[in-house]
């Protein structure tokens, strides 16, 4: 009998020992739960207006709870990624986005879902994408010389890139 319930003792301790070394090691990811995004520094929770946005600044999802979440990023039904990243750029999906005229004059969707085993949750962002313009910079080098350099913030490429000099209101070169 006293064998008996030692014996049983030790299979409760190890089972015991053994339940809690196992749970430890399966991670816990709480169910997704959105608070807000944030923008160029400042929180947005209420989507009932779009957000005007550009394609270079980061779009950072908040999370009530931190977890091991995997983020989806949609955009007007084009999934864009899936990653453990709470922050996208929309800049660096230039290649699967129409980016026309008129794309920059609508009102887009970015769905965002958020993904833990076995629970999810989306969160739908109204956004206005604003194009920006390019950046000219002109410096004179000497007394004939003249250095122009143009830049695009969201790094796209120009389709024209024809620069006219004038002088006393005449065109005298175009490069």
């Amino acid at each position: 009998m006293k064998v008996a319930r030692y014996r049983m003792s030790i299979a409760i301790f190890l089972t015991a020992i053994l339940g809690s070394l196992f749970l430890s090691s399966c991670g816990y990811t709480p169910k997704p739960e959105f608070s807000g995004i944030t923008y160029d520094g400042r929180f947005y929770s209420d989507f009932s207006t779009p957000i005007s946005v550009v394609r270079n600044k980061p779009i950072t999802v908040n999370m009530k709870v931190s977890g091991n979440y995997t983020f989806t990023y949609i955009l007007d039904g084009i999934t864009l990624d899936a990653t453990p990243s709470n922050t996208i750029k929309l800049s660096d999906y230039k290649n699967k986005l129409n980016l026309s005229a008129e794309f920059f004059t609508q009102t887009h969707l970015l769905k965002i879902e958020a993904s833990a085993p076995a629970r999810s949750a989306i969160l739908e962002v109204p956004i206005i994408i604003v194009n920006q313009k390019p950046v000219i910079n002109i410096s004179k080098k000497s007394g004939q010389v003249i250095s122009v350099s143009i830049t695009d913030p969201d790094g796209d490429d120009f389709k024209e890139k024809s620069i006219k000099l004038f002088k006393d209101d005449k065109e005298f070169s175009t490069l």
